[in-house]
């Protein structure tokens, strides 16, 4: 099910977008900034500190920057991560905790002006969590995908508003000459078969306040029901089709808000 995007429309004065799509911001001017998968361990704890050692045998040339390890009381909470490996260039990393596993990637200078392939990266990412959770004989009950992308513009909170608010509201009502904007949206659907999720996006200026708001964020996060955590499995098929779906779902949910075609 694919979100759309009356969706975004929730706040009072946001319920109709302006008729002249020429003035709306395209997918295709955001750029991808983060991609993370996440992994939620349900009943047995993962021991980060083992978890740590075989990432390091099965991916010594991925993870080649300065790994972290640190010991930490049981106090601490459990999703705090303990362990830490990253790619030399920073762009890559996984975080070990006792409930929680973490695998990123991040443009960085290195990469600042990459194409990049989501679900090629997801899918690099579900084998990896696959095989800490198998390795590691951990149960994993929850999923969760993020997906940060940045466009550039130089009026940005202008920009969505006359994108998504009634065009009197923009013109000569409270949201004449706005400087910064943001709006917040969540949905629970059907994902795929008997597969429900929450899905949420929020989208904001970024920069200084004022005339130096130089940016539109968008924060998209697709993730399995927290109430489900100790009631789900997710093998190493279920982990691949999860990231696969949630991959091509990220991107239609840009385009059904910002209609174009993504960089990806």
């Amino acid at each position: 099910m694919t979100s759309n995007i009356s969706a975004a429309y929730l706040i009072r004065g946001c319920d109709r977008p302006l008729k002249d799509e020429r003035q709306m911001i395209p997918a295709s001017k955001f750029q991808t900034q983060l991609i993370l998968a996440t992994a939620f361990i349900a009943d047995d704890e993962l021991k980060p500190t083992t978890a740590f050692l075989q990432a390091l045998q099965d991916w010594p040339t991925i993870y080649d920057g300065e790994p972290i390890s640190l010991p930490l009381p049981p106090s601490v909470p459990s999703e705090f991560p303990s362990a830490i490996l990253t790619s030399h260039d920073q762009s890559l990393s996984i975080e070990l905790a006792r409930t929680r596993i973490n695998v990123y990637w991040k443009r960085v200078e290195s990469n600042k002006n990459a194409s990049i392939n989501i679900s090629d990266i997801y899918s690099q990412f579900s084998d990896r969590i696959a095989t800490i959770a198998e390795k590691n004989k951990v149960v994993i009950g929850r999923l969760a995908a993020l997906r940060v992308s940045k466009a550039n513009d130089p009026t940005p909170g202008r920009m969505l508003a006359k994108q998504f608010c009634r065009e009197e509201k923009v013109l000569n009502g409270p949201l004449n000459q706005l400087e910064g904007f943001e709006l917040h949206a969540h949905k629970v659907y059907e994902l795929y078969q008997a597969q429900n999720v929450n899905s949420w996006i929020r989208i904001k200026t970024s920069g200084s306040p004022g005339p130096d708001y130089e940016h539109i964020f968008v924060e998209q996060d697709i993730n399995t029901l927290a109430e489900e955590v100790n009631i789900k499995n997710f093998d190493r098929a279920n982990i691949r089709q999860f990231f696969n779906e949630t991959s091509s779902q990220l991107d239609s949910i840009l385009k059904a808000y910002f209609p174009g075609d993504t960089e990806e």
